[in-house]
């Protein structure tokens, strides 16, 4: 083997060696992201478990809303009638009054 083809080889082992040490350190990154990865889907499942807890409640709300609505045109309707029967008592007393 002459010089040229020795230095050559020496060349070669040197990259392969930056390569090998840039591969390590990229496989290193890699499993800090997968980590960070994992630790990220766990606080976005309990996010979802939020979600979902608080969807629940709104849908009570909301029927509990709806109940109040029904029962609140209840009682509108039942004012109404008892101000049209004093309206109607009122009338009836005021031409009473004006046939005297």
């Amino acid at each position: 083997m002459d010089v040229e083809t020795s230095d050559a080889i020496e060349t070669l082992r040197g990259d392969i060696r930056r390569v090998d040490r840039t591969v390590k350190g990229v496989a290193s990154q890699v499993v800090e992201i997968n980590a960070k990865l994992t630790t990220v889907d766990a606080k976005l499942a309990t996010v979802d478990t939020q979600f979902a807890t608080v969807d629940g409640k709104l849908s009570v709300i909301d029927a509990k809303l709806d109940e109040l609505r029904v029962h609140t045109h209840v009682l509108n309707e039942a004012v109404r009638d008892d101000i049209r029967m004093v309206a109607e008592a009122v009338a009836v007393l005021a031409a009473k009054s004006s046939t005297r």
